[in-house]
């Protein structure tokens, strides 16, 4: 195992522990508020990091700027749709989903960028197939009430799937436009302090009410601000610079493994057999997909 999925499955450690914590804390939070106080912190402490070093940035030109405004465009929908799906999803079952998509997603974009289907082999193709499957599965226990939080309404199940699957595409974007613009000489805490615009700009104009979430909820702001965003962001980026797309998109579907065990601790929740099989069954895959994945660029 190289050095960058080693970073990604540290990613995959915390950002499990920060969407349980989320899934609880947005019951009665405004995604808005909490979306704009904790990005703030975020891209401040890589503007600050940024600042420190003074590492030349490299020429702009208008394809660069492109990548930048995609990345921003991608970190608005990634983490957007993901508070969304949090408030009615069990968190488990939403990281089920959107790392379950994630590796298609990103095998897609990756043949649309390329302009070829030269890489699309057959193995893909059945993990492709493969990972469908294991969606509706997990889509199934949720809908019959079988999760962790029980029978709720079909309507809002729906939406917090839906939102799911595309917080996996979004997530996708995100991973080849970064690989794209470390391609292009600059470092990852300059990437990190200019991928946070869109989303404060879009978030700034629902700040009405914002001093009573802070005076209830900003230590818990600051804490998944640095704790649940900082470290965890710089430990994927470090590996996506370090490792092929793909292959980080399938490690990332370790996650809901790790999502499972840590919402053990949420009285929210309760134990469900059913998500249990779900997301081990979008695990068997993921694996399955990370060896063709491998084999595959080998033959590259």
């Amino acid at each position: 195992m190289n050095n960058g999925l080693i970073f990604v499955i540290a990613f995959d450690m915390l950002s499990a522990a920060q969407s349980v914590w989320l899934g609880s804390l947005l019951q009665g939070v405004s995604v808005q508020h909490s979306l704009l106080v904790i990005f703030s912190v975020v891209a401040l402490f890589f503007m600050l990091v940024t600042a420190y070093h003074r590492d030349p940035w490299p020429a702009w030109e208008a394809r660069r700027l492109m990548l930048f405004i995609g990345l921003n465009v991608g970190t608005l929908a990634t983490w957007l749709f993901l508070y969304e799906s949090l408030r009615f999803v069990e968190p488990a079952m939403t990281a089920a989903v959107l790392y379950g998509v994630n590796p298609l997603a990103t095998l897609v974009l990756t043949l649309i960028l390329a302009g070829s289907l030269r890489g699309l082999t057959v193995g893909r193709v059945l993990v492709g197939v493969a990972t469908i499957v294991s969606m509706w599965l997990v889509a199934h226990t949720v809908l019959q009430g079988n999760s962790g939080m029980g029978q709720q309404d079909s309507k809002a199940s729906l939406y917090g799937l839906l939102f799911a699957v595309l917080t996996g595409c979004a997530m996708a974007s995100v991973n080849v436009i970064s690989k794209r613009i470390y391609d292009q000489g600059y470092q990852l805490h300059q990437l990190m302090s200019m991928r946070f615009f869109l989303l404060i700009i879009v978030f700034a104009f629902y700040g009405q009410g914002l001093g009573e979430s802070l005076g209830q909820n900003g230590w818990a702001f600051l804490a998944i601000a640095l704790l649940g965003n900082v470290v965890p962001l710089y430990c994927l980026q470090k590996g996506i610079s370090l490792a092929d797309p793909a292959e980080v998109s399938y490690v990332l579907l370790l996650t809901p493994i790790l999502v499972f065990v840590f919402q053990l601790f949420d009285n929210r929740l309760s134990l469900s057999g059913y998500s249990i099989i779900a997301i081990l069954v979008v695990l068997f895959f993921a694996l399955i997909g990370l060896k063709v994945e491998q084999k595959a660029l080998r033959r590259q």
